[in-house]
């Protein structure tokens, strides 16, 4: 039991009133008082005090250990959950300059990050030293003067004059300390408010605070001196309220400063990290809201078909309406002059936004669609291969290797390829997606390097087909973003030197190998009328090529190992 005990401040917190105690009954230090009741001096500093100790200390102060509970961390472990660490001040503290005028003590709602105004009379809390710069340490509150003299209630505070602001504390404040239940939007609890509200400031982080108050937010890069992460913490959190009040009107003015003046690089990173959120059950009507949004930038052409949210529910594109001429010319082959053409016909409607110095061009999807179901389903060569992403010449390849057929339709003067057929002849060659780019080589790469060997788009495909060659590709709009492990293609070119020497038969360089001999002995053989070619052909530089069949070579070896006949020629 304390000798002197003294009563406990109206909202002060469990690690005040102990340092209070410990001065009322003159103890050399906090130690003293921490070991007596067996908590280390940080923890009772951080007022994370056990239920135990708290008996213990109830029945040594006399004061009833629930009202004791309410003072300590322990309620606001259970309320904030997993955020706790996230959203409790430790190892320092923040304060009214006001409200320790009489008496230098300790609130409890001054712990929370997040919560920086004094409700009582709404001047934004102080949490450093206003002669030196260091932070406030519970100990140096508790005396009412810092280690460099200033006197902790002199310090100049600023007086919170902006609506929002207010409603946003206070509505934190009664939630978290007030006896009243929580009043989120979305008919939300504390926990999953506060896990939106962390969520969002990967939105908001070097965004504009939209609170009155000039400069960017600075929400995950907080000084380590001065003012300046209490402060930041505290606009980044009204801001966070703010966004989802009037909504989805201010949630939409927050994603378009993001999308504006963020790099593209830490867009998609803070932009993964905030639809993270939406893992989570509770959030559908954000969730809708955040989907739409970006149904409208790709109908503004502000963001292509291949964004990522759209890779994530590809189902969202069909909320659009307009696509884009690119994603037109590139999924069925329309050249841009047939789009310009039937927009000047006034047959689709053609829109044009302007992004910064560039124009957009978005085709109405109804009047579009329209469109392509009374032209048909075929399409010229020219529009094949924009769609498979080839050369011109290249479709005659496939047509004649049997990979696509061609139709007459009406009285036309050119055959026309079946849109469906080149379609699904794209996406059964279309390789397997990941997400880092692979190694290896893109389909015109693979063309270029092994077409010596005689490998063409036509064998590649064919491969595809069977199983041999598996592609890879990390940004799909056509074949031609195709990647072949070039393992895979030394293994294609090995089938087609053995299909060659089946049909054909072997050059000359293979006949030495097998029969271990050099070349002038073989020419020697050819020219004795032993080793005889079966065919011989020439290219178009006049350069010939021997084939022999397999019968020849063995018979040759037949003659080395068993008929003198051969030594002697």
């Amino acid at each position: 039991m304390f000798r002197n005990r003294i009563p406990l401040k109206h909202c002060e917190s469990l690690g005040s009133y102990l340092y209070r105690l410990s001065n009322a009954n003159h103890y050399p230090s906090i130690s003293t008082l921490a070991a007596f009741i067996e908590i280390t001096v940080p923890k009772l500093k951080n007022n994370e005090i056990s239920s135990q100790k708290i008996e213990l200390i109830s029945k040594m102060s006399g004061i009833n250990a629930e009202v004791l509970y309410k003072t300590s961390h322990l309620q606001l472990q259970e309320l904030l959950g997993e955020f706790y660490h996230r959203l409790i001040l430790k190892n320092k503290v923040k304060y009214c300059p006001l409200c320790i005028r009489k008496q230098s003590f300790h609130k409890h709602s001054w712990c929370l990050i997040p919560l920086n105004l004094c409700m009582e009379h709404k001047i934004q809390l102080v949490d450093c030293c206003q002669g030196c710069g260091t932070w406030v340490k519970l100990e140096a509150l508790i005396a009412g003067t810092c280690n460099c003299g200033f006197i902790l209630h002199n310090a100049v505070y600023l007086v919170e004059t902006n609506l929002d602001c207010l409603v946003a504390q206070s509505k934190l404040y009664i939630s978290v300390f007030g006896v009243e239940p929580p009043s989120f939007p979305f008919n939300l609890n504390l926990k999953h408010f506060m896990n939106l509200i962390l969520h969002s400031y990967h939105l908001l982080d070097g965004g504009e605070c939209y609170l009155g108050t000039p400069g960017k937010l600075k929400i995950f890069n907080n000084s380590s001196k001065g003012t300046r992460q209490n402060k930041d913490q505290y606009y980044a959190y009204n801001t966070a309220y703010w966004m989802y009040q009037n909504f989805p009107n201010q949630f939409v003015t927050v994603l378009d400063a993001f999308l504006e003046n963020t790099t593209t690089k830490v867009m998609y990173r803070r932009k993964a990290s905030f639809e993270r959120l939406f893992e989570l059950d509770g959030y559908i009507d954000i969730s809708k809201a955040y989907e739409s949004y970006w149904v409208n930038k790709a109908d503004q052409g502000v963001v292509r078909a291949d964004f990522s949210i759209f890779k994530k529910k590809p189902e969202l594109l069909e909320q659009r309406k307009f696509i884009s001429k690119d994603e037109i010319r590139t999924t069925i082959g329309m050249s841009y002059e047939k789009i310009e053409q039937l927009a000047n016909d006034k047959l689709i409607e053609l829109n044009t936004f302007k992004q910064q110095k560039r124009k957009r061009y978005q085709v109405n999807r109804d009047s579009f669609n329209n469109i392509v179901h009374n032209w048909g389903s075929y399409i010229t060569r020219g529009e094949a291969a924009l769609i498979l992403g080839i050369q011109r010449g290249s479709i005659t390849q496939l047509i004649k290797g049997g990979l696509l057929k061609t139709y007459n339709i009406g009285s036309g003067r050119y055959e026309r390829l079946s849109r469906y057929e080149v379609l699904d002849l794209l996406n059964k060659s279309r390789g397997r997606y990941t997400r880092k780019k692979a190694n290896g080589l893109k389909l015109h790469e693979a063309l270029i390097k092994y077409s010596v060997n005689g490998l063409s788009i036509v064998k590649i495909l064919k491969f595809t087909l069977g199983g041999i060659l598996r592609p890879y590709y990390y940004k799909f709009d056509s074949l031609a973003e195709n990647i072949y492990k070039i393992n895979e293609l030394e293994r294609c070119i090995s089938i087609m030197k053995q299909e060659q020497q089946v049909q054909e038969g072997y050059t000359l360089t293979d006949v030495l190998k097998i029969l271990h001999v050099g070349e002038k002995k073989a020419k020697q053989w050819m020219n004795n009328g032993v080793l005889v070619p079966s065919k011989v052909v020439e290219d178009k530089a006049g350069r010939k090529t021997n084939f022999f069949t397999r019968n020849s070579i063995e018979k040759v070896r037949s003659l080395i190992q068993n008929s003198s006949e051969v030594s002697g020629c």
